[in-house]
């Protein structure tokens, strides 16, 4: 069962303001226009005719600019896949010249214009569009009147991994087995943190709530009832997270790697489970990644009101790579995306509970993230990074068993986040009914 909102193919990109190199051609755009004017009135007609043309050029490849760098700064590496296409399969044809052939002639066309209207761009490189995926993802929204924080780049040790072959993989299935016997038998929180979390600057340890022996016995278990709804499957992102190689489609998307983990489980495992592929970060047209929280928070609020029998809640996401890296291992033959679990804990760096972002089902969070955790390390020992922790709550209070997952970074192919369901389905199925 799926739920469907608004398509990734109704989106319509917009421009975050700000941007430096849009400035400098809004300065150069005036500057022209004052020649251009005084020119009138004291220029010959040969000098008026090539000011005309300077500024007819520069006022479209300022148009140009705002495109690029409006797409760039949501998905460089899609080779500009977000677009406005109304449900059409094709491009109109001015889409498909600025996405495909004459992208790279355009910015080089850009770099010149730029030298030549202003001598602080000398030294300006274009390639800084890449960078603005970075800049849009770095938690602004740390200002704690805003639940809507959203989960961009993710900055900690051992984030990213390099690929294993099964030899190194099995030394890894030994270490993880040493790993757990040693938390089973310590039940230490140092020992905790220290193997299994990755801690963000925003938010600290609550001793009285990692507590490793009920972290560990806290009861995860949902019985089985194909007559019920019991999974829930959406995506706060859906419409702004995609592959290296997506077309741009849903299905290309991180909605359709949802999609593909809703199948298995209901084909193989045999659960009921609903897929909402409501994009939440779409709003009027437009990708609104930091309201995403809100708008997900309403509908999900929606589908667990009208199925009450729902227990599990997973959000699952695309993260972004820092390093230009992307998160792969190999499983059964495959390139599969690595996955990384998720937890708000509604906490400040100072030790501070955040008092308006309440979550009476954390322990339950952090104990689900842990034991699913544990068995991933178990089963498929490359598969996982460690946990990651931030202040925030994510939505991650409507139920105890409640997920939010990061799958591989807009350096994985769809292929390869596709592999990562099988494991990941197993993995959740071993947990679910231990």
């Amino acid at each position: 069962m799926f739920i469907g909102g608004d398509s990734v193919e109704s989106v319509i990109l917009y421009r975050q303001k700000g941007k430096s190199r849009v400035s400098k051609f809004v300065l150069a755009i005036l500057g022209l226009t004052i020649i251009a004017v005084s020119v009138s009135f004291a220029g010959n007609a040969e000098s008026q005719k090539q000011v005309k043309k300077i500024w007819e050029r520069a006022f479209h490849d300022f148009g140009t600019t705002l495109s690029l760098q409006t797409v760039e700064s949501y998905a460089p590496n899609l080779q500009y896949g977000l677009y406005a296409a109304s449900g059409k399969e094709k491009f109109p044809n001015w889409e498909q010249e600025l996405l495909y052939g004459k992208l790279e002639k355009k910015q080089n066309t850009l770099v010149k214009l730029v030298e030549e209207l202003s001598k602080e761009a000398a030294d300006e490189n274009i390639q800084e569009a890449s960078v603005l995926d970075q800049t849009l993802i770095i938690d602004k929204a740390l200002e704690e009147n805003n639940e809507s924080t959203e989960v961009g780049i993710i900055y900690g040790e051992n984030y990213f991994e390099k690929e294993q072959n099964e030899a190194v993989s099995s030394k890894v299935l030994n270490q993880n087995k040493k790993i757990i016997g040693n938390l089973k038998k310590t039940k230490s929180l140092d020992y905790l943190i220290n193997n299994f979390y990755i801690v963000d600057s925003t938010t600290s340890i609550n001793k009285s709530v990692f507590n490793v022996e009920k972290l560990l016995k806290k009861k995860c278990t949902m019985k089985l009832n194909a007559d019920k709804p019991q999974i829930l499957i959406y995506h706060t992102h859906g419409g702004s997270e995609a592959f290296a190689d997506s077309d741009g489609s849903k299905k290309d998307s991180v909605v359709g790697t949802g999609a593909e983990l809703a199948r298995i489980l209901t084909e193989e495992y045999g659960y009921n489970v609903i897929h909402d592929e409501t994009c939440y970060d779409i709003i009027n047209g437009r990708i609104e990644r930091s309201k995403g929280y809100d708008k997900s928070l309403s509908g999900v609020k929606k589908t667990l009101k009208k199925y009450p029998s729902i227990e599990v809640v997973i959000d699952l996401h695309r993260d972004s790579a820092s390093q230009h890296q992307k998160r792969v291992t190999t499983i059964n033959g495959k390139k599969t995306a690595k996955v990384m679990f998720f937890n708000g804990l509604s906490r400040k760096a100072s030790g501070e509970n955040i008092s308006y972002l309440k979550n009476p089902n954390l322990q339950g969070n952090l104990a689900f993230s842990l034991q699913l955790e544990m068995k991933a390390m178990e089963l498929y020992p490359d598969f996982m990074t460690k946990i990651y922790l931030k202040g925030y709550r994510y939505n991650l209070h409507l139920r105890e068993k409640s997920l939010l997952i990061e799958l591989g970074t807009d350096l994985n192919t769809v292929q390869e986040a596709q592999n990562a369901m099988e494991p990941l389905a197993e993995v959740l199925n071993e947990v679910l009914n231990e």
